[in-house]
């Protein structure tokens, strides 16, 4: 697993996690925000997304032009 690390915005963390299961890599995204500026204190609010990381590994084709 290989985790990213913050925006440096005040008020605002987010982060980045790759984990790779059964030959997939999927990507979790995890933001935290707070309007008086503490990601620490209350209120906190959590964003997170999961994504499949699409890839090809294939060359590309030489296109005529």
């Amino acid at each position: 697993m290989r985790v990213g690390g913050g925006n440096g915005e005040a008020g605002s963390r987010s982060t980045r996690m790759d984990h790779q299961t059964d030959g997939r890599r999927r990507i979790l995204f995890v933001k935290l925000t707070n309007t008086k500026g503490s990601t620490v204190e209350s209120p906190t609010v959590v964003e997170t997304s999961i994504v499949l990381a699409v890839e090809n590994n294939q060359p590309s084709v030489p296109r005529l032009k």
